[in-house]
C-alpha cells in the first residue's frame, strides 16, 4: 500500500514538473495588443485592447489593461485564466481561456489562440467575412 501511495505522489510530482516545464518558453510578462478592425472601414465597429499579460509556468495566467471603442470609449479590465499549448489547432499554438471583467463591472469569455513567433514574440492574424483581427504580445 505504502508503494502505491508513494508511486502515486511521484508520478504528480512528475507530471506537475513536466507540466510546467513545457510552458517555459511561454511563460513571462507580454504586452498585448488585439485590435478587431471591421472590414466595412465603419470606424464605430473597431475594437481595440492592450493589457499587461503575465503567463505563469503552471499554466495559468492574468490580465489587466483597458478595451476601448468609439461607442463606449476607454474602460479598465482584468481577468485570468488558463493557457496551454494548441497542437489541434496548428502546431505552436497557444491558447489562453479564461474571463475578463470591464471595470463597468460587464463579464465576458476571454479566449485567444496565437502562434508563438519565438521566445518573445505572440501573434496571429486572421480575417473573416466581417473583420480583421490582430493580436500581438511581446515580452
Amino acid at each position: 500500500m505504502r508503494f502505491l501511495v508513494f508511486s502515486t505522489l511521484l508520478a504528480m510530482t512528475c507530471s506537475q514538473a513536466a507540466n510546467a516545464d513545457h510552458l517555459s518558453s511561454v511563460a513571462g510578462q507580454y504586452l498585448c495588443r488585439h485590435s478587431v478592425e471591421p472590414v466595412s472601414g465603419n470606424p464605430e465597429d473597431k475594437h481595440y485592447w492592450e493589457y499587461q499579460l503575465s503567463a505563469d509556468p503552471d499554466g495559468q495566467f492574468q490580465m489587466q489593461g483597458y478595451y476601448f471603442n468609439f461607442a463606449l470609449g476607454q474602460v479598465g479590465i482584468q481577468g485570468g485564466g488558463q493557457y496551454d499549448y494548441a497542437p489541434d489547432i496548428e502546431p505552436g499554438a497557444v491558447r489562453f481561456r479564461g474571463q475578463i471583467v470591464r471595470a463597468n463591472g460587464l463579464q465576458e469569455p476571454y479566449n485567444m489562440t496565437v502562434r508563438q513567433l519565438n521566445q518573445s514574440q505572440l501573434y496571429v492574424q486572421v480575417r473573416n467575412v466581417a473583420h480583421l483581427i490582430n493580436i500581438s504580445c511581446e515580452r
